[in-house]
């Protein structure tokens, strides 16, 4: 029976999500300014005060908007009341998720607020002073915030464009879909303004619903893997096939190539209509770049799974076949002009087909210029030298009033879609830009500005007012909870230190949505000594060595590191060590890793003596107000001391002490029952719980803590934990003698193991399923897993498997070669210092025939007793 324990990491590798505070450098500091919370716990709090009507909160909160909201509204009506229902839904579904005081805290002032109360009311009614009323409240907001953000991921929106009518391409539209259909993938190529997009959105938009995924390819903003395969995974997860996404979250942004390809191709294939993807710019991948190879190779593979769409001036990637677009014909632009109104006669349409080469780009604007009273014959008079949007785009910039103007260009310094509520206070102009082309409303809350357009109205702005332009977008999007978007639009506005905190703050969050590479690239410029803080430096040395070590860059993260001041009173420099102890862990440098994590330690400790030092010196507080003024700090403690006792019940069972593995884990059941998300805290500890009645023989009380940790792992995504407790609740059955049920488990998990290419779980959860087939007296397929289990050279589940093959060959008669194999199982058990696989191959050994068999059974005994296995030892005496 291999034992194993939950694929938990250890608890000094457990950072707090806020372990370095925001500070306001910057703009906020040279103005005087003073932003105590960011935008987004700001847009929240105000949601809550206005959750009491949810007419108010659809028509006033930038989180009650489709931009946000995405898949709450279905089901709910796009008004303000159906809007506000959709919001407050999920601000209450996030509350669950808070702690005891937290939740209580926001029902009494927000969702459950009593009318009668005034905030005196309400402060008095929690029994609080107002003074610790507002600092809980701030907390909790905060923290709700967080959850919300979670939960709700608009950093990973779709940008699929909104299908429109499109002109003579219905022939070429029924060609490719019948290629598509085929389950062939297909280029669609042509020059810039040609309609490449139009026609691939009204293909995606024709397609089975929900199962049409969009990417725009976005050079140094998306044009890595990870950002693919998070867009990609979220797609999948919301049309029903979650295991790459859950898995994804559960890694916390690292990427294993071979097992997320595994991962997808389950995916996919699960789905009851094939998937269509389309790349939009796919031609700005460059196979000469690492990221772009990468992209390229996997969108190789995926063509073989489902049908894609290559949207590109040339093709980059082979397809089944290639569909070049070319201008429009003259009667395709009189369909046109017909269709918007706009009466020209056969000649004009000759003459337009001349002057623009049939380009729609051009066409469009042109149509633009007609509806808005601009003759025919001064625009074509333009275009005689040749066929450029600039000429027209010229002729409407200076049709456009100044307060249009001003909004295309906002909307330009964004990348793709914006919140279209973030301009719901121009709607002349929005409406203006709209109608002539300017601006595309993608029907789902984004808007944005064709590139064509966009590089125009950029040409047309001063780098000063560009930087004010970026520092607007910046809210936006921080208020929306896009973090790194953000943190781009602050570099672009010269804040780089507002850049730094709003990523670093939310770094936990942001690279569990696969947006490291992305924060990595727009930080690598930066340099230490340009930033006005010593602290920004430390904050920034702090996240890249992050990043680096996310992809195994350890001697760049000690550099980064090394580099920055670490004062040992400094808050920062015990995550500092630890960091530099997890990069000499990569190096395989395991005594420096050591010393790292013994000097983090030291400098946590400290810095919360001195904590507690400064409540101390409060006069007049009593113990339980200050406990309450230092509700984060209790939390993370909280926390903590529930890990210190499940790593310390882990080393008690590892050396057999069993009673003290048991009472560390009911310690750390009651020191959860305080922390916020207490079910993934206890899940945990019912895991090591369900591990240890195992090995004690007590079958039924690890199955039943076993399932319940497999419960909450599976609700959480946690694939890679759900595995563990699958093998653990395996072997348990094999215990309990339910050797059908233990197969099942084991099965189920051996197809994940592989999936994911894990050596180490494929080891362990194919001995559990040798074991199963041998307790079903299934001696050939006990034998071959049993084998498959040794040869993944995993020294921890050796003696397992050798076990199980001595087992089957002691029953086929082969006496001999049993004994030699059991032989060999205890000395692996004594190598590996696993005195329980050691018990159970000497119990094996006992039951083989033979002069040794009375010696093997004594030696099972003794060890079964100092082990405490005290129903395995009655079972063998009796």
């Amino acid at each position: 029976m291999a034992a194993s324990g939950r694929a938990n990491p250890p608890f000094w590798a457990i950072a707090p999500a806020d372990h370095v505070h925001r500070y306001n450098p910057g703009v906020a500091k040279s103005s005087g300014a003073s932003r105590n919370t960011d935008a987004y716990v700001q847009a929240v709090e105000r949601a809550l005060d206005l959750c009491i009507n949810v007419d108010e909160l659809g028509a006033q909160s930038p989180l009650a908007a489709p931009y946000f909201l995405g898949d709450a509204m279905r089901g709910q009506s796009d008004t303000a009341a159906g809007r506000g229902t959709a919001l407050r839904g999920l601000l209450r579904t996030a509350a669950t998720e808070l702690s005891t005081d937290h939740k209580r805290l926001i029902d009494a002032t927000f969702l459950e607020r009593d009318p009668r109360l005034n905030n005196v009311g309400v402060f008095r009614s929690l029994s609080m002073s107002e003074a610790t009323y507002y600092r809980h409240r701030a907390n909790a907001i905060a923290t709700l915030a967080h959850t919300l953000n979670r939960q709700t991921v608009p950093p990973v929106r779709s940008e699929r464009p909104r299908a429109r009518a499109i002109i003579d391409r219905v022939a070429q539209y029924e060609r490719c879909m019948s290629a598509l259909q085929n389950r062939h993938s297909i280029a669609l190529t042509g020059i810039s303004g040609v309609g490449k997009t139009a026609l691939a959105a009204k293909i995606a938009d024709t397609w089975a619903p929900n199962e049409a995924f969009w990417f725009t390819v976005r050079p140094g903003l998306n044009d890595q893997l990870s950002s693919l395969v998070f867009a990609l995974a979220h797609f999948l997860r919301d049309a029903g096939a979650s295991s790459l996404w859950r898995q994804l979250v559960a890694d916390r942004g690292r990427l294993n190539l071979a097992q997320t390809m595994g991962m997808l191709r389950h995916d996919l294939s699960q789905l009851p209509q094939p998937a269509l993807l389309c790349i939009d710019e796919s031609d700005q991948l460059r196979m000469e770049s690492r990221d772009g190879a990468q992209i390229l190779h996997m969108l190789d593979e995926v063509r073989e799974l489902a049908p894609v769409v290559f949207i590109g001036q040339h093709p980059v990637i082979e397809t089944h076949e290639t569909f070049t677009l070319l201008g429009l014909t003259s009667d395709d632009i009189a369909e046109w002009f017909s269709r918007e109104g706009v009466a020209v006669s056969s000649d004009d349409c000759a003459r337009v087909r001349r002057a623009t080469r049939g380009n729609p780009a051009l066409i469009r604007l042109l149509i633009a210029l007609q509806r808005d009273g601009v003759a025919l014959n001064n625009a074509l008079t333009a275009l005689a030298a040749g066929p450029s949007t600039a000429i027209l785009l010229n002729q409407l910039w200076h049709r456009l009033s100044e307060t249009p103007r001003k909004l295309l260009c906002s909307l330009s310094v964004f990348d793709g879609a914006s919140p279209i509520d973030a301009w719901a206070n121009q709607p002349a102009a929005l409406d203006g830009l709209l109608a002539y082309g300017l601006a595309l409303d993608d029907g789902r809350g984004g808007i944005s500005v064709p590139e064509i357009a966009r590089s125009f109205a950029l040409q047309r702005v001063s780098a000063e007012t560009l930087a004010l332009l970026h520092l607007d977008a910046a809210i936006v999007r921080e208020s929306r909870g896009e973090f790194t978007a953000a943190a781009r639009h602050y570099l672009e506005a010269g804040q780089p230190s507002l850049a730094i905190w709003t990523w670093y703050n939310r770094s936990e969050l942001e690279t569990e949505r696969g947006h490291a590479p992305v924060a990595r690239e727009l930080f690598r410029r930066l340099r230490a000594d340009e930033l006005p803080d010593a602290d920004d430096a430390r904050a920034l040395a702090l996240l890249r060595a992050e990043q680096f070590l996310l992809t195994g860059a350890a001697d760049e993260a000690v550099t980064e590191l090394n580099a920055a001041t670490w004062p040992r009173a400094h808050t920062a420099s015990a995550r500092a060590a630890e960091l530099l102890g997890d990069a000499f862990q990569q190096q395989g440098m395991s005594e420096q890793a050591l010393a790292q994590y013994r000097e983090a330690f030291k400098l946590a400790s400290d810095s919360q003596l001195r904590q507690i030092e400064r409540v101390h010196t409060k006069a007049g507080y009593t113990y339980l107000y200050r406990l309450r003024d230092l509700d984060l700090a209790q939390r993370e403690a909280g926390m903590a001391l529930c890990q210190a006792h499940n790593f310390a019940g882990l080393a008690a069972e590892e050396a057999g002490e069993y009673a003290a593995a048991h009472a560390h884990y009911e310690a750390a059941l009651t020191a959860a029952d305080s922390m916020p998300n207490r079910d993934a805290v206890r899940a945990i500890t019912h895991s090591h719980l369900g591990h240890l009645f195992m090995r004690q023989g007590d079958a039924e009380a690890a199955i039943r803590n076993l399932e319940i940790s497999l419960r909450q792992a599976r609700r959480a995504g946690e694939s890679l934990n759900a595995v563990y407790d699958q093998m653990n609740l395996a072997n348990a059955c094999n215990v309990a003698g339910r050797h059908a049920e233990a197969l099942i488990q084991a099965s189920e998990a051996l197809e994940i193991a592989r999936m994911m290419s894990n050596s180490f779980l494929i080891a362990a959860v194919s001995a559990a399923a040798a074991e199963a087939h041998f307790g079903l007296n299934q001696l050939d397929e006990a034998e071959r897993l049993a084998q498959l289990s040794i040869r993944e050279e995993d020294e921890v589940h050796r003696a397992y498997g050798l076990t199980v093959i001595g087992q089957v060959q002691g029953r086929r008669g082969q006496i001999d070669a049993a004994q030699r194999t059991l032989d060999a199982a205890i000395a692996s058990a004594r190598e590996s210092r696993d005195r329980y696989a050691e018990a159970y191959a000497w119990r094996a050994l006992s039951e083989v025939p033979g002069a040794h068999a009375a010696d093997a059974r004594a030696q099972a005994l003794a060890l079964f007793d100092s082990l405490g296995l005290t129903r395995q030892a009655a079972a063998l005496r009796g």
